[in-house]
């Protein structure tokens, strides 16, 4: 029955992109004949734009499961049809009122903002190989450096590795997490992009997040943009963040 249907659910991830095959082709049935439907569609596109602050994406998401648990249990009740309909204009009226609030208040990110709030350096996993001592050797002084914060010396020492081993990508990734703690942003964007060259190595994700991340704090929104939708679109570790951060870009 489609009193029993969880719209809002269907309806995020409608705006996100997610929906495909028979799935799409039937939410975009019951918009075609679906009037109520379409109404939570133009607001939630609304919100969506209105949103700047991630305490009222917290509040909106809650509001949602509010709104959910409530129209399930009209479904269960007498009547359920009619509450249905009374529960949409409740949940409707509530969420005018926080675009109006957000409309007011109208706080916007700058880049720096939005790196600082999404930013934060990798904690080390690496595994260690014993077929060159001297490398060996090296690399844990390195991570050791890396781990205490001292970004300089690991980086002279992660470069001094890849020089004489080059196939060890995953030290392009924590050279880039080092070179923008150190605010190298150009540079460590260049490592990253080796990461992500190669494609294939445990580090792929984390190097195309954290990509995305110089590219917002050298003011590269288009490109930060492209990424994120990738990155969102794949549904890989960090999807969840590339889709707020987009949001918040805007």
């Amino acid at each position: 029955m489609k009193s029993q249907i969880n719209y809002p659910e269907f309806i995020e991830r409608y705006l996100d992109g997610e929906m495909t095959g028979q799935e799409l082709i039937w939410f975009e049935k019951e918009l075609d004949s679906n009037e109520w439907l379409q109404k939570e569609l133009r607001l939630r596109k609304k919100v969506n734009q209105a949103i700047q602050d991630e305490d009222y994406l917290k509040f909106s998401n809650e509001l949602e499961d509010a709104y959910a648990s409530y129209m399930n249990e009209s479904n269960n009740a007498s009547g359920g049809k009619r509450k249905i309909i009374v529960a949409g204009s409740v949940f409707a009226t509530v969420l005018v009122a926080v675009i109006l609030i957000l409309s007011l208040t109208g706080k916007q990110y700058t880049n720096e903002q939005l790196f600082q709030r999404y930013y934060n350096p990798y904690e080390s996993h690496i595994t260690f190989r014993s077929a060159d001592n001297d490398i060996n050797t090296d690399l844990v002084l390195a991570m050791q450096f890396y781990e205490n914060k001292n970004y300089n010396e690991a980086l002279k020492l992660f470069e001094s590795i890849l020089q004489a081993d080059p196939t060890r990508i995953g030290l392009n990734f924590y050279s880039g997490i080092s070179q923008m703690e150190i605010k190298e942003y150009d540079q460590a964007g260049k490592s990253f992009n080796k990461v992500v060259e190669d494609r294939y190595n445990m580090y792929f994700e984390q190097a195309e997040w954290y990509l995305s991340l110089c590219y917002i704090i050298t003011n590269q929104n288009d490109k930060a943009a492209r990424l994120l939708e990738k990155i969102k679109s794949d549904h890989g570790f960090y999807h969840k963040e590339a889709r707020k951060l987009l949001r918040k870009l805007g």
